[in-house]
């Protein structure tokens, strides 16, 4: 008899809440806030599958009282995570959003360590 495969229940922003990892960040109280994709829609993620609300999502990340939300990700991978939205949803919530993509397995080079803002205002980085 042919085993069915489990069913896999979505993560959701209701089910799972956006958690944010925050590193302090020199002595005048600098923080660096860490999250993965907010919003991101992937029925065939490596660790779940995730239908997530973008709008929810980035009120947890304003809420958490971020100047800026910087994206590294590369634009095929908004498109495909169903996030395209994210930089227009980011503004709309008066934080500004910077897209420094990295390619995938890449390192920053000149270009991304230039376009750094310094001295660098609270922010949260999904990667």
């Amino acid at each position: 008899m042919a085993r069915t495969p489990p069913t896999r229940t979505a993560r959701t922003s209701t089910s799972n809440p956006l958690r944010i990892a925050e590193i302090t960040v020199g002595t005048a109280g600098g923080r660096i806030g860490i999250t993965f994709a907010p919003g991101k829609r992937q029925p065939d993620g490596l660790t779940a599958a995730h239908q997530r609300d973008l709008g929810a999502d980035l009120d947890v990340i304003a809420a958490w009282n971020a100047a800026a939300v910087v994206t590294l990700v590369e634009p095929h991978e908004l498109d495909s995570l169903g996030i395209a939205a994210l930089g227009a949803g980011v503004q709309r919530r008066h934080m500004q959003w910077h897209h420094w993509p990295i390619q995938d397995y890449g390192v920053p080079d000149a270009a991304f360590e230039a376009a750094w803002p310094l001295p660098a205002p609270p922010c949260c980085a999904p990667c």
